[in-house]
């Protein structure tokens, strides 16, 4: 993001966190970041990266119930603590793999968020055993605060998406201009990622004029 705002100074970001994907014309976003496949077939969708799907817990917490060996043990007095998918309205399945075989386990808890920081917080204090994205576990698992259980089956893997819509909102009228102008330079800075197929919109638009980018996360 350093990166990105000093190469174009003229240009404003707004970033908004939210845990829906939403109307990105209506509500004039020119670039979200999503995890998860897509399922929208008026959007444009680039591959970011794929991280693992861990399964963790505290040190207090595993000292007081055990450790899981097999995804069935969870279901067996464990206390899970789940991430609600805002398209159903549940928690998101909890999924095994390993050397290709799949198992879904069954869990229940008492405790549901509906953001990924809430799921970390609650999980490091002792709350239950949660399923999160490795990418954002390297601190907390060097540092002892979570221990990673069922290492054998973490073979999953979630997907990071550069997502945009097809049209933008200030294009509705006459126009059909893909809203494609700052997607390379800006997820490079902010995912690491370089989208080359667009790379001729965003260094164009950006050193013509000033521009504000909204950019949903």
């Amino acid at each position: 993001m350093d990166r990105f705002l000093k190469q174009y100074p003229a240009v404003s970001v707004e970033i908004s966190a939210q845990d829906h994907m939403g109307d990105l014309i209506a509500e004039g976003f020119d670039i979200a970041i999503r995890f998860g496949p897509a399922h929208h077939a008026s959007l444009i969708c680039r591959l970011l990266l794929k991280t693992p799907v861990i399964t963790c817990a505290s040190p207090e917490y595993l000292a007081r119930h055990g450790h899981p060996h097999h995804p069935s043990d969870l279901q067996k007095g464990h206390h899970c603590l789940l991430h609600r998918d805002p398209a159903t309205g549940r928690h998101f399945p909890w999924d095994f793999i390993r050397e290709r075989k799949s198992v879904q386990a069954d869990v229940t808890g008492q405790l549901m968020v509906n953001t990924g920081s809430l799921l970390v917080e609650t999980c490091v204090g002792g709350y239950g055993i949660a399923q999160v994205l490795q990418l954002y576990m390297k601190d907390f698992l060097a540092d002892d605060r979570l221990i990673q259980v069922l290492p054998d089956w973490a073979e999953e893997t979630y997907p990071a998406l550069c997502v945009l819509s097809l049209c933008k909102a200030d294009d509705r009228q006459g126009s059909s201009v893909p809203g494609l102008r700052y997607v390379p330079r800006l997820t490079e800075s902010t995912c690491a990622a370089r989208m080359a197929t667009f790379k001729r919109f965003a260094r164009q638009d950006l050193t013509r004029r000033k521009r504000f980018v909204r950019v949903a996360l």
